[in-house]
């Protein structure tokens, strides 16, 4: 009986093992989906780069060309040994204005299923001359964002390192008025701005606000043999910077997906991406879909073959 009772846990355990297997492989993304991850990251824009030297005569002050503006605490950094005085630093920095540029970077605009018009993203890091990342932190490096982007003072602001978005303590991190910076008795920066202290390497944005106030949805169903682990599916309104990734939790025949948005004649362009695992890529556009209606696609075979070139010099453009 005893012999019986451990081949019968024996087995069980083996069963076990099989079904936790297949979970594994359900949802670790496959090749295909490493190769459509590695075409978003060579369709990006490169950076706008400002060089500067590390200081203790006060605050380091550069803008970007869109009139964004860095203050950088480089004593700060100096004291706590991330830098050394005298180091030859380069700021890299990104600026997304438009849905198309986050649909590239891959980033959704939503908070809780609510929909969110982004008016600029932006992201930076620091390196020192032979490469290395500076870490610093998050009180070091002050930005301001000129009212170009948004001169309403009602915007708020969020960040994520790629996944969720949060939004940040106003009370604690943020700053909306008017700002004026001089250096040696001249101005070099003068505006109505957003001020946040930013941590190197993740996504800031201002926004409006995703409250839950917005009583239209817009819904899209998906169905079709489409490999979802080997696929992505954005909606993209290049008009108000707004980038949806379309959403699903199970591997079923037909899923769905919804958010909470204001009403807006503007319309959606959805991009079905594919890859398999001998990294051959699949693509389908539809555009002209309007907000707040419910969009019913079906994928099965209807993905074009694209060659990986042509379909990096799609998300270019």
């Amino acid at each position: 009986m005893l012999r019986t009772l451990h081949s019968t846990l024996l087995f069980a355990f083996f069963l076990v093992l099989v079904s936790c297997g297949k979970d594994i492989e359900q949802f670790t993304p496959h090749q295909g989906q490493l190769y459509l991850d590695q075409v978003f990251s060579e369709a990006v824009s490169s950076s706008e780069t400002l060089n500067f030297l590390a200081t203790i005569e006060g605050d380091v002050k550069l803008v970007s060309a869109s009139g964004i503006l860095f203050i950088i605490d480089t004593q700060s950094l100096i004291e706590d040994g991330t830098i050394a005085l005298g180091d030859q630093l380069t700021l890299s920095f990104w600026e997304l204005s438009t849905g198309m540029d986050l649909f590239r970077n891959q980033l959704s605009t939503t908070i809780n299923n609510q929909v969110f018009e982004s008016k600029v993203a932006m992201r930076y890091i620091i390196r020192t001359s032979n490469g290395n990342e500076v870490a610093s932190q998050q009180s070091s490096i002050q930005v301001v964002i000129p009212s170009i982007f948004d001169d309403s003072g009602e915007s708020e602001v969020y960040q994520t390192n790629g996944l969720e978005w949060t939004s940040l303590d106003p009370e604690a991190s943020l700053s909306i008025g008017n700002f004026e910076i001089v250096v040696n008795e001249a101005t070099i920066w003068s505006d109505f701005g957003y001020s946040l202290y930013a941590t190197p390497d993740m996504w800031y944005t201002i926004s409006t606000n995703a409250s839950t106030n917005k009583d239209d949805v817009l819904d899209v169903c998906i169905e079709g043999d489409i490999e979802i682990n080997n696929s992505q599916l954005y909606l993209v309104n290049d008009d108000l910077g707004i980038n949806l990734k379309v959403g699903y939790s199970s591997l079923t025949e037909k899923f769905c997906d919804n958010w909470y948005t204001e009403s807006s004649e503007s319309t959606f362009t959805l991009y079905a991406l594919k890859a398999d695992n001998e990294n051959n890529f699949y693509i389908r556009t539809i555009s002209e879909i309007a907000n707040s209606e419910s969009i019913e696609l079906d994928l099965s075979d209807s993905l074009e073959q694209i060659e990986r070139e042509a379909l990096i010099t799609l998300l270019k453009e």
